[in-house]
């Protein structure tokens, strides 16, 4: 996958993630039946070998709510930002 592929993951997450819909909820880390299973697997499979990267997936996972992406848009130091700026540096 490319740069770009992935970038468009994380703005899916982004735009339209809801870890409290029920289906997301009730998944846990198994990811099957969650609303964004795809974007999910391929990130942690990125980040295997990264903590902090899988502690920023991770909270997406299970707390992130969509309905806040303007203020975590703006928010330099959020999980969001860090994935990011991760994905910007392993594909130059």
């Amino acid at each position: 996958m490319k740069k770009e592929d992935y970038l468009k993951m994380l703005d899916s997450l982004l735009d339209d993630y809801d870890a409290f819909y029920i289906s997301n909820k009730y998944c846990g880390d198994n990811l099957k039946g969650n609303t964004h299973e795809y974007e999910f697997s391929n990130l942690y499979q990125l980040f295997d070998n990264n903590l902090v990267g899988n502690k920023a997936i991770n909270w997406i996972l299970h707390c992130y709510d969509c309905y806040y992406k303007e203020e975590v848009k703006e928010d330099k130091d959020s999980a969001f930002a860090y994935l990011r700026n991760e994905i910007e540096k392993m594909f130059p």
